[in-house]
């Protein structure tokens, strides 16, 4: 999973007006470990959609609900250029 969601980021990468200094191995970790949550929570998904997510509706909500997340910004670009300046630099990107 972590191999094919790194091609998603190297596609989303050459459409970015910035460059990510993050490699793109563990950015694809990290929305691979998100979305293997899911299915782990299922229980606590399943009681705030109001049915069970393995169900056909519960499905189809958890489907409109991650292509509204992936298709839109979560997050300003200003606040996480401020956030940013918290932190070390990172290490350069080995890609």
């Amino acid at each position: 999973m972590v191999t094919v969601t790194k091609e998603w980021h190297v596609r989303s990468d050459e459409a970015r007006s910035d460059s990510s200094t993050i490699d793109r191995r563990i950015r694809a970790a990290i929305v691979t470990a998100m979305a293997i949550g899911v299915p782990l929570l299922h229980e606590h998904v399943s009681q705030t959609l109001g049915v069970h997510m393995f169900a056909p509706e519960g499905d189809r909500l958890i489907a409109l609900g991650l292509l509204d997340i992936y298709s839109h910004k979560l997050i300003d670009g200003t606040f996480t250029s401020g956030a940013q300046t918290g932190f070390d630099p990172p290490p350069t990107n080995p890609d």
